[in-house]
């Protein structure tokens, strides 16, 4: 029962991140690295792993 009640706590909060997903672009908000993660300030920054970093790199060649 617990498990369930997190997987639905967890989807919740995602769903309200993406339907904030447009203002924060358009408002600048959005922070760089962010993986979205329930358990993770939608304003927090973090570190673009590096294989990630490289491929970014790579497409704006």
């Amino acid at each position: 029962m617990e498990i369930m009640i997190t997987i639905g706590a967890t989807a919740s909060g995602h769903r309200l991140r993406l339907a904030l997903v447009p203002l924060g672009h358009l408002v600048g908000c959005l922070p760089i690295g962010n993986t979205g993660g329930a358990n993770v300030s939608a304003f927090a920054p973090m570190a673009i792993p590096r294989d990630l970093k490289r491929l970014l790199q790579d497409r704006d060649r």
